[in-house]
Parts: C-alpha cells; structure tokens; sequence
C-alpha cells in the first residue's frame, strides 16, 4: 500500500518535471528574444520619433516578426490623442516601452496634450502673416483632437464671412482664442476695400473693370436746372463679366475731397444704370461727380464680401469751352416744311417748332457738335453748314438727318 503511494508520487514529480522542461524551452526563444529588443531599445535615442519608426518598420518586422508589436499615442498624462502613433508631427515628446507577457511589446509614443500645443505653436507664429497660418492649418489638419472655428471681419469688426479668403492684399491679421479640449476660434480681419485709380484694372465679384485713364469735365446746361452753369465730371469705365454666372451692375457711394458723401448726379449713360451682364457680356458706362473744390474724390463700389474705392484725384478744373458758332445764329427753315424753323439766338437761347406752336431750347457747340437742352431732353447733333444750308445728323439716333435753309 505504501509502495504505491511512492510510485504514483514519484511519477507525479517526474510528469511535473517534464511539463517545466518542455516548458522551458518553448520560452526560450521569446526570453532571448526579449534581450535581444531590449538591449536594440536601449541604445536608441527615446525623444527621437524618427529613430523608432525605422527599427519598426526595418528592424523588428525581420528579426521579431513572431512578437506583437503594439502602438499607443498619448498625451503625458496618459489621454490618448490620436488613432495613429505616428502622426502629430512637431507634438512628439519622447516614446517609452513595455515588454507585455511573452512575445508582445508595448512601444508608448508622448505627445504634447492640445491645449498646450495650440497654445505654443499659434504664440509662435507671426500673426500679420496669412502664409504663417495657412500653412499651421495645413500642418494640423490630421490632427483629431484640435478643432477649429474660422471667422472673417472687416477692419472695424463687421462680420464678413465664416471662411477664411486667401487673399494676401485685403488681409491685415489674425488672432486666436483658445478654450479647453483642444478647442481654437481663430478671427481674421480683413480691409474693407482695395484702392485704384485712374488707368487701373481691377476685378470685383466677376466683374473685370477698366478705368478710363482721364476725367471728362463738363457743364450743367440745363436752364432750368438749379446747378445750370455748375463744372461736374464723369470717369469711364468699361465692364466685363469674367464669371460663368450672370452678374449685376456696380452699386456706388461718391465723396467728395472733405470726405462728405455727394449727392448722385444725373448724366448720360450712368454706371449705375448698366443692367445685368451674362457671362463675357460687355459694356462701359459713367461715374459722374459734380466739382466740389480740388483733392482726391473717391467712389466706394460695394461687393459681396470686398469693395473697391476708386481714388480720383482732381488737381485743376478743365471745363470744356461752351461756344455758340457764329455761324448759326438766325433763323432757319425746314427744308420739307417751311412753316417749322429753328431760331438761334447769339446768347445760347432758342426756339424752334411751327408758328406759335413754339418751344425753348438753350445750345452750344463743341467743334462740330451741336447740343440742344430742351427740357430733360439733351440732343446732340452732328452739323455743318454749306453756303445757307443747315445739315443735321443725330448722335443718337441712327439714320435721323434734317436739312434746313437760312431765312
């Protein structure tokens, strides 16, 4: 009885002893493999990120393909702060390992939390400079945890935009605010209005507007006006409408050289009466502005998000010279009805219709144009006179010609 509690005891040991063997030396390659990494991690540098990325991807993947090679990014106090180990570049602080069970490492890469990178790499930047900001915005942009909110305002405050607008001429600045969890609003602050002048092009919300290189001056003739005999002058400028979309007129505020707003002015073929123009349409039209002393007028033309100020320096006035040609003054008949005839008299006045159905009408001459005011009416004739015959021919009209005999 005893004896075989010996034996069954003494083969019970022995099992137990060949299960620790076997054991043994299946542990034996991972034990000498984990000296094997060890001492490799042991000589690398621990806040070099490029250092361990190259033994993973060259090293441990061949010599230790049977470990699990685990990857863990987080912030010092052990957050996690991204799916990736190897993102957040310019946030790496240093990495660390742990040899896990048998045949599983550990590789733990610190990165710098948020709100302490936010903090110092926006302190960091130059905040007058868009390219500096475009490009951390670039940088962050694999960076999940850190959210950010944009906001456009003009140089007064005035809420322009929730994008930012790339446009290195109308930007002044940028400044940020920080709130927790890795939450940014950064504000940038943007002219209201680019400035040109005369001789210049410039595109405003699909619009490619020329300036006209001079100032036209002219003179209110209107008799019955309360500004007649008043020096205003007009700027030309030619549109095209370089979108794909069909585009509106310009929409102008005009100030004078004290910087007070001028009233709008009436003149021919007025800017702010261009109708809307389809894609490559063109057409040209007038800022007028009566003269209110010499200095820089300027006319503010609103867009969607930027205006424009068009800067129209005036130094000296040029009024045109009003004559009253000679020449025409008397009376004239209707060559096809000699019953309507045309009076001109020497100080600028006149009458013209039949009989007593007559009506008043003031006129001047420029070279060989003929202006009539009648009214709100302002006619302008092409005339020449041959021997006592008067021709005719509007400008306005097209094909409208009248021949008139002296009296």
């Amino acid at each position: 009885m005893f004896q075989n509690k010996v034996r069954k005891l003494c083969v019970f040991v022995l099992l137990m002893a060949m299960v620790a063997l076997l054991s043994g030396c299946a542990l034996l390659p991972f034990n000498n493999s984990e000296r094997q990494i060890r001492n490799q991690l042991q000589q690398l540098d621990t806040y070099c990120k490029a250092e361990i990325m190259e033994w993973v991807e060259e090293v441990a993947r061949v010599q230790f393909e049977d470990f699990q090679i685990d990857k863990n990014a987080n912030d010092p106090t052990g957050l996690p702060v991204s799916r990736s180990p190897f993102a957040y570049e310019g946030r790496f602080i240093e990495w660390e390992y742990q040899l896990v069970d048998s045949g599983r490492l550990v590789l733990n890469f610190i990165y710098q939390a948020a709100d302490d990178f936010l903090e110092d790499s926006l302190a960091a930047l130059d905040q007058t400079s868009l390219s500096d900001i475009m490009e951390w915005l670039e940088r962050i942009d694999e960076m999940d945890d850190i959210f950010v909110m944009y906001s456009s305002v003009g140089p007064d405050g005035r809420w322009l935009s929730g994008d930012i607008f790339e446009d290195e001429d109308m930007f002044v600045a940028w400044s940020f605010e920080l709130d927790r969890f890795g939450f940014v609003s950064l504000e940038f602050v943007y002219d209201g209005a680019r400035e040109f002048t005369l001789g210049d092009t410039f595109e405003l919300d699909g619009l490619e507007v020329t300036v006209a290189d001079e100032i036209a001056w002219h003179t209110v003739t209107r008799t019955w006006s309360d500004d007649y005999g008043m020096p205003y002058f007009s700027v030309e400028l030619s549109l095209r409408n370089v979108s794909d979309s069909t585009q509106r007129s310009l929409f102008l505020t005009r100030f004078g050289p004290d910087g007070t707003q001028l009233d709008g002015f009436l003149g021919e073929n007025r800017i702010e009466g261009a109708g809307d123009l389809r894609p490559g349409a063109e057409q040209s039209g007038n800022v007028y502005f009566e003269f209110d002393g010499e200095g820089d007028y300027i006319a503010v033309f609103r867009g969607d998000v930027f205006g424009v100020e068009l800067v129209i320096p005036v130094d000296e006035v040029e009024l045109p010279t009003v004559d009253h040609y000679a020449g025409l003054v008397g009376t004239w008949v209707w060559d096809m009805d000699d019953g309507y005839e045309y009076l001109f008299r020497a100080d600028g006045t006149g009458t013209r219709g039949f009989g007593r159905s007559t009506s008043s009408f003031t006129w001047y001459t420029e070279d060989e144009t003929l202006v009539i005011v009648a009214g709100w009416l302002e006619e302008h004739w092409d005339f020449s006179i041959d021997r006592n015959v008067l021709t005719i021919e509007s400008q306005q009209v097209r094909g409208l010609r009248y021949r008139y005999i002296r009296d």
